[in-house]
């Protein structure tokens, strides 16, 4: 088992069973080398940005908690179906049948920031 299947499974968490993950699925999984706490991607004429995860800063936090990529978040942006303002979080929240994201405006009309990526 590799140290990271090892460091997930320590997750404190309802489930989990959930970060059980197959040795090959971390294969293509590109590993930070202390490049900060962000990472970001241009897709659709916006700048998407992305925090790495505080316990395992070389992987993002969609991806340690939710098993999910920079794609899904961003597919979900552009094909959501149904989108709220969450005064109480100060974020928006936008769904797709199946799956949701989490995020805000850093720069207006220009660079967002997903907070959360998960499935419903």
């Amino acid at each position: 088992m590799s140290e990271t299947i090892k460091l997930l499974n320590q997750l404190e968490c309802a489930d989990a069973s959930a970060y059980v993950l197959p040795d090959q699925e971390f294969a293509s999984l590109e590993v930070k080398e202390d490049k900060g706490k962000y990472q970001s991607d241009w897709y659709g004429g916006y700048r998407f940005v992305f925090k790495y995860d505080d316990q395992f800063p070389n992987m993002l936090h969609i991806w340690v908690r939710h098993r999910k990529t920079i794609e899904d978040a961003e597919e979900i942006w552009f094909e959501g179906t149904e989108e709220i303002y969450n005064k109480n979080f100060d974020r928006f929240e936008t769904y797709t049948a199946t799956e949701g994201i989490h995020w805000f405006w850093l720069k207006e009309d220009e660079v967002i920031m997903i907070t959360s990526c998960f499935d419903r």
